[in-house]
């Protein structure tokens, strides 16, 4: 990296490993944090490569303190309310990841050529996980959905599955109700607390105090509570 104006892209440093390049016009100064197992740096446009090793470098210390524990390793066993997912590693295949679905139990399978301190084996589990997720997500969560819906006595004209991350559920003019894949992973309260939120919308199409009184309805009087509870919910894939 050293010798020249920096440029945008992934590089290697001994330090840190794989360290994510952005170079921003409106930057001022090197900032540094990180995203899962990888290093994001952000510099400014024309700088040197020189300072940003330079920089990296004094910011060494505080940044190994600030690493993040590996979001996964071998042997893990990730429990959700109707699925585990076991991470194992393999000696047949080093260089494959491979997953399967046998019932309740999922299995990710490692190669011994993948590093678990690297983002991209990281990114790789990650996939796994979300790709079996998808698969499932349809039968378990809607017809839990339906339950919700005639248990409070509102409904929809169609529900679907997407495959938004961020978006958890969305409900449309036409009262259509789709949600996120991701829900799998909920436990079964932040679940209810999404299709609540949705059925809610279904008689007020925006975020008014009516439209939370009428959630929090829904709820129990616990729409606060679960709301903050989801936001520190750590979701098992990287987004």
């Amino acid at each position: 990296m050293e010798g020249y104006i920096v440029a945008a892209g992934n590089y290697r440093m001994e330090e840190f490993g794989t360290v994510h390049v952005t170079v921003r016009r409106t930057a001022r100064s090197i900032r540094a944090r990180w995203k899962g197992a990888r290093l994001e740096v952000s510099a400014p446009t024309g700088i040197a490569a020189s300072e940003v090793l330079s920089a990296l470098r004094v910011f060494a210390p505080r940044m190994y303190a600030a690493k993040p524990p590996r979001m996964y390793s071998p042997g893990d066993c990730l429990v959700f309310p109707e699925v585990t997912v076991h991470i194992d590693s393999r000696d047949d295949s080093p260089s494959k990841i491979s997953y399967e679905i046998e019932g309740s139990d999922w299995h990710i399978r490692v190669g011994k050529a993948w590093d678990f301190d690297s983002h991209d084996t990281m990114l790789a589990i990650s996939d796994s996980i979300c790709r079996m997720a998808r698969r499932a997500a349809p039968s378990i969560l809607l017809p839990y959905a339906a339950e919700v819906a005639e248990e409070i006595g509102v409904s929809p004209i169609m529900w679907s599955v997407s495959n938004g991350h961020r978006v958890l559920g969305h409900c449309s003019a036409r009262r259509e109700i789709a949600l996120s894949y991701v829900l799998i992973f909920l436990p079964e309260r932040l679940r209810r607390f999404i299709i609540c939120h949705e059925l809610a919308h279904l008689s007020e199409m925006n975020h008014s105090a009516r439209f939370h009184a009428l959630c929090d309805t829904y709820l129990g009087g616990c729409e606060a509570e679960l709301k903050a509870e989801l936001k520190a919910f750590r979701f098992p894939f990287i987004r």
